[in-house]
């Protein structure tokens, strides 16, 4: 991962082929630890790409890729938590402008990627909390 982050950074007066670089990873390659710089570099790219030209980039990635850039676009929403040596972690939310371009590139990839692509964004992001137990037999199957 991190030679691919690296060759993204090279390139970034290009966003367009540092983004393109970033989409040719192998998800299997992304794990917790690299994740969040990973989906920082493709936000940044996404923000420096006018949302206009956005169409005629998507219309050559394939699925997997474009549920790459939604996945990021989830992730770019998120607000940075940040430690906080008197008490809990402070809560700083996204700048408005970034929100508002990955508002936009949301719009462009939920019309070439469908809804689908958000369902399968979400899902992923989304697992059950280490002390989730599952309720027995909620429904009963013999009716």
């Amino acid at each position: 991962m991190q030679p691919v982050l690296a060759e993204a950074k090279a390139k970034e007066s290009n966003p367009r082929e540092a983004l393109l670089t970033l989409l040719r990873i192998n998800p299997s390659l992304k794990n917790t630890e690299n994740e969040e710089a990973y989906n920082r570099a493709l936000i940044n790219a996404m923000c420096a790409i006018r949302v206009e030209d956005a169409k005629s980039f998507l219309d050559p990635l394939d699925p997997t890729q474009l549920d790459l850039l939604m996945k990021a676009i989830y992730c770019g929403f998120k607000p940075i938590s940040k430690p906080s040596p008197s008490g809990p972690p402070e809560v700083i939310p996204q700048k408005a402008d970034q929100c508002l371009q990955l508002l936009k590139w949301h719009a462009v990839v939920l019309e070439k990627a469908g809804v689908g692509s958000i369902v399968r964004s979400i899902a992923e992001k989304t697992p059950f909390p280490p002390s989730y137990v599952p309720p027995e037999d909620e429904f009963d199957d013999d009716v």
